[in-house]
């Protein structure tokens, strides 16, 4: 698995950085991961002091750009593949939560946080469209549906 190499273990880093930023500014909410050493639809649950659960989570890390350059390079969107939005969305609305998604910006330590899909407000704006990407943390190129999240609705952190 990807988390096993050097890379994978940079981005759990990032990974724990983001998720002290988010407890830091919502400290009503506590985030539950999935096992890391299995491939899992989602990276963990936001539960509130009742455990109850919140909301479930996809999280991101790039360590190349900031907020600003993010804005001006890709056009304020985020892209995540979209078998990943498929499989949040789904499992969201058999639990009748949430889905989040958490861009963490880690040159200027920025937390960006979206809800892809709620029970109220359905999806956010997005377009899908087949490209070329990265294939893992690791390297590899793939052609495959993505999504690009605008990131109109967000909140950040710091």
């Amino acid at each position: 698995m990807d988390i096993h190499t050097l890379k994978g273990q940079k981005t759990l880093l990032q990974e724990k950085e983001a998720i002290e930023i988010y407890q830091a500014n919502r400290p009503e909410f506590m985030f539950v991961h999935t096992d890391k050493d299995s491939p899992s639809a989602i990276d963990g649950m936001l539960v509130d002091k009742m455990c109850n659960l919140k909301a479930i989570v996809e999280i991101k890390c790039r360590d190349n750009v900031t907020r600003e350059e993010f804005r001006d390079k890709f056009k304020n969107e985020w892209l995540v593949t979209y078998e990943k939005i498929a499989k949040g969305i789904e499992l969201a609305r058999q639990f009748q939560t949430s889905f989040v998604g958490f861009l963490y910006l880690v040159k200027d330590k920025t937390l960006i946080v979206i809800t892809i899909w709620s029970p109220k407000n359905g999806i956010s704006h997005m377009t899908i469209e087949h490209t070329k990407t990265q294939q893992t943390a690791n390297g590899g190129i793939i052609y495959r549906d993505n999504a690009y999240i605008k990131l109109t609705s967000c909140k950040e952190y710091q």
